[in-house]
């Protein structure tokens, strides 16, 4: 069995608050939760996959990691698995899911992680597998970051900074930049947030937590 430690431990373990608190509201819209589709894109250690599992969701996960089913099972038990729909494999590579298959799509810490193009092709393929109306819970790295000040800015208008304390690329948007993103794909902000929490106790570090619905 191959376990993620880092991916085990009790941060990892525990669901952004608000994006279990969206993907609740989302909930409610349906008359019966357990026909709506949900995707947690990019699970890693299953802490939104329970949420979605809980809220009553019929759930999916992707990952492209080896070891994020095992580590989901190692943090949440054979139930949990057994509940959801869980698939390795890549979808920039491949089309894994026809369009408009699911009602919700909930990705957290994953599509901004190696910088702003990889951010757009994510999107380019996640936004066609929502449902109109359907949702699009997510996060995104503000630049009221800190790791966006102390990094090196490299491409995309300043939208791309090569992070020294992870080695490598991040996507960080302003306010403008995210509004901006959500209609180049035809999505509506239902709910925002800015979230922050701080590493140490030193490092701040800056998320915009995202409802978005996608328009007819």
């Amino acid at each position: 069995m191959g376990i993620n430690l880092k991916r085990s431990n009790y941060a990892f373990k525990y669901p952004f608050e608000r994006m279990a608190a969206y993907a609740s509201g989302a909930a409610s819209t349906y008359q019966d939760v357990s026909q709506a589709r949900a995707l947690d894109f990019g699970f890693g250690g299953g802490r939104h996959l329970k949420v979605l599992s809980d809220l009553g969701y019929d759930v999916y996960g992707i990952d492209i990691s080896e070891d994020a089913i095992d580590t989901t099972r190692y943090n949440f038990g054979e139930d949990l698995v057994n509940r959801v729909k869980l698939t390795k494999d890549n979808i920039l590579e491949r089309q894994v899911y026809p369009e408009g298959y699911f009602d919700v799509i909930l990705t957290a810490g994953v599509i901004w992680s190696a910088g702003y193009e990889l951010l757009i092709a994510f999107m380019d393929k996640l936004v066609p597998l929502i449902k109109d109306n359907g949702y699009l819970i997510a996060n995104f790295k503000t630049k009221f970051d800190d790791l966006y000040s102390s990094g090196e800015q490299v491409s995309d208008g300043g939208k791309s900074v090569y992070v020294p304390e992870y080695s490598n690329k991040w996507a960080f948007l302003d306010i403008d930049d995210l509004k901006e993103l959500m209609e180049r794909y035809n999505l509506e902000i239902e709910k925002l947030e800015r979230y922050e929490r701080y590493c140490n106790n030193e490092v701040r570090l800056s998320y915009w937590d995202v409802a978005a619905r996608k328009r007819q």
